[in-house]
């Protein structure tokens, strides 16, 4: 199969050679990976999966290309992407080691610098993925009703179908308003989309590396919340970001509300006790 992929996306065009090895890697959660070898010891990274989302892989691979194009953050270069004769993505191979020395400081600044790439409305030019699940991308010119209408009700819809029902959670959806600034201060900036810390690698220790994107433009907290959502980066990271560009007043009270379309997703996509932990985020601000 893997040789079927290489000759579909033509590798032999690239200066990768001849196959000579082929490395499963573990880590991702819906696709498979590995590490390809030629005889030269040159590498690549080949991710794919015969049960995906036929469109998965092209819409992450055009993030990646949108992410590269801002000369931010550092993100694989994206080598080939097809779907057949399954849906593949080939990536540049970049090795990864333990963050060293002052690269959480230098991921916050210039995940800062990644924000100030803004539009004039919230949302992306075409729908994508959070995961497995179909992300709405509509654009919008109110940061409020784009967060309500594309990122909140699908998810509690979809979690409403799989048993999960949130106590007055129309009520809190109807006064999402009362905990966010004047709409005019909340500036469209380019997202990540799924920033957590398995999203997050330093190439050599030292370089910050994002890949796995779910890309649209919306306020710029968001990124930031998720980075707490499963544990937390270390607080340089934070205060890096913060001397970068300040954070608006109040943003810790909405670090939560915006957790909540991350929670849900993960309720939606795996079940368990993050059905309990959304209905206590809804509870918390009602």
């Amino acid at each position: 199969m893997i040789e079927a992929i290489l000759e579909a996306a033509k590798i032999d065009n690239t200066d990768f050679g001849n196959l000579e090895a082929i490395d499963s890697l573990s880590g991702g959660c819906i696709c498979d990976a590995y590490r390809l070898k030629d005889t030269q010891g040159r590498q690549l990274f080949l991710k794919t999966g015969g049960a995906l989302p036929v469109n998965l892989l092209e819409l992450e691979a055009e993030a990646l290309q949108e992410l590269s194009k801002t000369n931010t953050l550092r993100v694989p270069m994206v080598i080939a992407v097809g779907k057949e004769p399954r849906p593949y993505l080939c990536l540049e191979f970049i090795e990864f080691s333990s963050p060293q020395g002052s690269s959480y400081e230098k991921l916050g600044t210039q995940l800062a610098e990644l924000h100030q790439h803004s539009a004039n409305q919230y949302g992306w030019s075409s729908d994508n993925f959070a995961g497995e699940t179909p992300q709405q991308n509509q654009f919008s010119s109110s940061w409020i009703d784009f967060f309500r209408e594309s990122r909140l009700i699908p998810q509690i819809r979809l979690a409403e179908t799989k048993g999960l029902k949130i106590p007055r959670i129309d009520q809190f959806l109807d006064s999402l308003d009362k905990w966010f600034p004047e709409e005019s201060s909340i500036n469209p900036a380019l997202l990540h989309g799924d920033l957590w810390s398995g999203n997050v690698a330093f190439e050599n220790g030292s370089n910050p590396t994002l890949f796995d994107p779910a890309l649209y433009y919306g306020h710029r907290e968001i990124d930031l919340a998720m980075t707490q959502l499963f544990g937390g980066f270390p607080e340089s990271f934070y205060k890096a970001y913060s001397i970068a560009w300040p954070l608006d007043e109040g943003h810790e009270d909405r670090v939560a509300i915006y957790n909540l379309y991350p929670v849900l997703n993960h309720y939606n996509l795996f079940g368990g006790s993050y059905g309990d932990q959304a209905q206590h985020i809804v509870a918390s601000y009602l």
